[in-house]
């Protein structure tokens, strides 16, 4: 797996504004309820009606049939006033520069709102009557008036009577009408008080009383949550009368959620016998509503300096959305950054939101470093919420990536190799081909795209991928069916380059360079260290060759170039592997190392995973993956596996991890969303999204959160189809700088599966020990 980069530059936007036009293609939703402002107008905007992304920079027309039958016209423009409550009209979504058009529906509602409180006085009777016109309601913009004849409380009652047995808090659920004969219903807030102590003569507490979200969320709430309740003495004390003798008193508050538009304290004072019974007590309730106005406001901008940190001189983004998004309503609201980058969003939290989340909508198989995504809870008493958002730019050339996976390796079945490429630069890369060289033990029987050739002598196999277009990515499969004759344990490899990868702008590297190979010869195993550069070396490099996971033998080499040097060591069914100092001036980050297992027999399977692979090129990725029986079809695998019974890696040092999963159920998944929280261990700006077996969205959270989503993934059931169950999806991250040797990286699993009826540093950055 490589490094994701995106490459973005002040051309881009430009760029994909014509690529994009050239080819549009938008999706309507079928049924899309909208209500009026509170000037009792409306305009309905493309993004109220597109589906998934859609193009930021082009030109959307909207406009509604209002006339039955719908769909034919007049068409007129999207505006709507309180004269179309009520009513579904024909609403189509035009794109003026490619004349494409979808069609839809829309249906102007009528919002009932019940978000404030209504207080209820007991009479001197202890007793009180709530009618319709008594509700703290009404519909949004008061475009028309509540109809209170047909107005109805808790299951359709005129009426809700209260006694002393109703004092405090109550939710009460509500259907109203307005004069159009518009229906909707909520839950409002009611509190009833006895403020002349009918109920009890005992006590006098202060009355109800209503603050705002500030008061109640940002003053009263960190109050009460440290234990400070004399911020609460502001609102009033209870009065003990002389006639009423009490052993003792208590006071105590407490803290009351809801989801219906307000939240509350409960102040209780009681008074007490020398027992300790209450024998008289009183309350006070203290409401505040549970919405308020939130803003999101940041900068998506091109890091040149690497560090997900906006610095001064560097240049905005504007081609991508940063989409906010309510949960679990799905609201959502659509924003293009403007030309220096920034952007703001403006929407209102109530009581049914959970969180917010808030992202920067990449095409899929485009990922980044920095963070993408933030989540924003919705009892967030912080009202500004900044989120600059980095893409890191290295050229304006073609900058192909290339990685493969899989879900499994099974003997005597057909397996499935999934390779993904990208081209992450800014110009396309012509006539582009891949090579996928397989183990021997492979037989390829069918590719969703055909191979032209075949080099038999390494098992070798070409791709053509024709023009690979800027800031895009494909795939393709291979199925091979695997040998009866592989061992289980045994670790069979893939190795897939991805061509033309000459550097930006043709600099060339002139000088020695050291690379390694591995093989098995008969009752011998060849270890090479070779100078494949076009200049001599003028120092002196170590090589090390590990047995396993010992350390048999090391020396040191100084080569010519093409000159190469060859450690033969006995085919004992060890793994044998070597490893190489690469020339210190060398440009890009390559660490030479080369294996081999299973010469003369396999003694200890799963050993050749237990170091990293050399594959730090973008254009390069080295795939090997153990034969296996059976196994769980959902789990969590990270390479390096390690070594010795505490599974040991060297500290800065990539992890390659794959999440796979199996839909064991009973129907068709529709979408899979896997979220994997990373150890604290693990930088989560280093992570860079990999090959799957199916497309996703991919988003990074500033805590730490990857977020994998398969959307239309249609996965079968196992049931009906076993081969295609199975998912899977790869990712590589860098372990935090300066990690102290003895530490531990758990690698339980910390996904869940929701079944539904990175940007990579240039090549030659990465894991550096500081």
């Amino acid at each position: 797996m490589k490094r994701k980069q995106l490459f973005f530059s002040l051309l881009l936007s430009l760029f994909a504004l014509v690529e994009a036009k050239a080819q549009i293609a938008i999706v309507c939703n079928d049924d899309v309820t909208v209500t009026l402002d509170p000037d009792c107008t409306y305009e309905i905007h493309h993004d109220e009606i597109l589906e998934g992304s859609f193009c930021p920079t082009c030109d959307y027309v909207v406009e509604i049939d209002k006339n039955p039958p719908p769909g034919n016209g007049p068409w007129v423009p999207a505006l709507l006033t309180s004269a179309d409550l009520g009513k579904t009209y024909a609403v189509r979504v035009k794109e003026l520069s490619s004349g494409n058009i979808c069609w839809g529906y829309v249906t102007v509602a009528e919002e009932l709102e019940c978000t404030g409180v209504t207080q209820v006085e007991l009479d001197a009777n202890g007793q009180a009557t709530l009618l319709p016109a008594d509700l703290n309601i009404n519909f949004a913009g008061d475009c028309l008036p509540i109809d209170l004849g047909v107005t109805t409380m808790n299951n359709g009652q005129p009426s809700v009577s209260y006694d002393c047995g109703d004092l405090g808090v109550h939710i009460l659920q509500v259907t109203a009408g307005d004069q159009a004969g518009v229906f909707d219903s909520c839950y409002t807030t009611v509190v009833v008080s006895d403020p002349t102590q009918v109920c009890d003569t005992c006590l006098t507490c202060p009355p109800a009383v209503t603050v705002s979200f500030e008061t109640g969320g940002s003053s009263l709430l960190p109050a009460w949550q440290s234990g400070n309740w004399g911020a609460f003495e502001a609102y009033g004390n209870t009065f003990y009368s002389s006639d009423c003798v009490f052993a003792d008193s208590s006071y105590s508050i407490e803290y009351h959620t809801s989801p219906y538009g307000q939240n509350w304290f409960l102040r209780r004072w009681e008074g007490l016998d020398g027992t300790g019974t209450t024998l008289s007590s009183c309350e006070q309730i203290i409401t505040f509503p549970f919405f308020q106005t939130i803003n999101v406001s940041g900068r998506v901008f091109l890091d040149t300096i690497p560090d997900c940190l906006w610095n001064t001189g560097e240049p905005g983004i504007t081609v991508f959305n940063v989409v906010a998004t309510k949960w679990p309503s799905n609201e959502q609201t659509v924003v293009t950054p403007a030309a220096d980058g920034t952007y703001s969003i403006d929407f209102q939290i109530n009581g049914l939101d959970s969180l917010i989340q808030i992202r920067y909508d990449l095409p899929a198989g485009l990922s980044s470093n920095c963070p993408t995504a933030l989540l924003i809870p919705a009892t967030t008493t912080q009202q500004q919420h900044i989120f600059d958002i980095g893409l890191q730019s290295e050229s304006d050339c073609p900058m192909l990536e290339i990685n493969i996976g899989s879900t499994l390796m099974r003997r005597c079945v057909h397996n499935s190799f999934y390779v993904q490429y990208c081209n992450l630069g800014l110009a396309t890369a012509e006539d582009a081909y891949a090579t996928l060289q397989i183990d021997p033990l492979f037989q390829p029987v069918s590719s969703s795209i055909p191979w032209s050739a075949l080099d038999t002598a390494s098992n070798t196999y070409t791709f053509p991928l024709g023009d690979v277009p800027p800031l895009s990515c494909a795939s393709f499969n291979v199925v091979a069916l695997l040998d009866c004759a592989a061992e289980i344990g045994q670790t069979l490899c893939l190795e897939a380059t991805i061509f033309p990868h000459d550097p930006c702008g043709g600099e060339m590297w002139e000088g020695p360079f050291v690379e390694t190979t591995a093989y098995c010869d008969g009752d011998t195993v060849k270890l090479a260290v070779w100078n494949t550069g076009n200049a001599a070396m003028t120092e002196e490099r170590q090589y090390i060759v590990i047995e396993d996971v010992i350390m048999y033998r090391q020396g040191t080499f100084m080569l010519d170039a093409g000159d190469s040097i060859t450690v033969s060591m006995p085919a004992n069914g060890s793994t044998w592997r070597i490893e190489a100092e690469q020339i210190p001036d060398y440009p890009l980050r390559n660490e030479p190392s080369a294996a081999v297992e299973s010469c003369g027999g396999l003694n200890a399977p799963g050993l050749l995973n237990a170091f990293p692979q050399n594959d730090r090129e973008p254009y390069h990725d080295h795939y090997c993956e153990e034969v296996v029986a059976s196994c769980d079809p959902n789990d969590k695998t990270a390479v390096p596996t390690g070594y010795g019974p505490e599974y040991t890696i060297r500290n800065n040092t990539d992890i390659e991890y794959r999440l796979r999963f199996q839909n064991t159920g009973n129907d068709t998944a529709f979408r899979v969303v896997i979220v994997d929280t990373l150890p604290a261990e693990l930088d989560p700006k280093t992570t860079e999204a990999g090959a799957s077996s199916h497309p996703y969205r991919f988003e990074l959270y500033a805590n730490g959160i990857a977020k994998f989503t398969f959307d239309d993934i249609m996965l079968p059931d196992s049931n009906v189809n076993e081969a295609l169950s199975h998912g899977f999806v790869k990712f590589r991250i860098c372990q935090r700088q300066g990690t102290a040797p003895g530490r531990f990286i758990k690698r339980n699993p910390s996904y869940r599966r929701a079944f539904r009826p990175a940007p990579r540093r240039p090549a030659g950055c990465g894991c550096r020990p500081p």
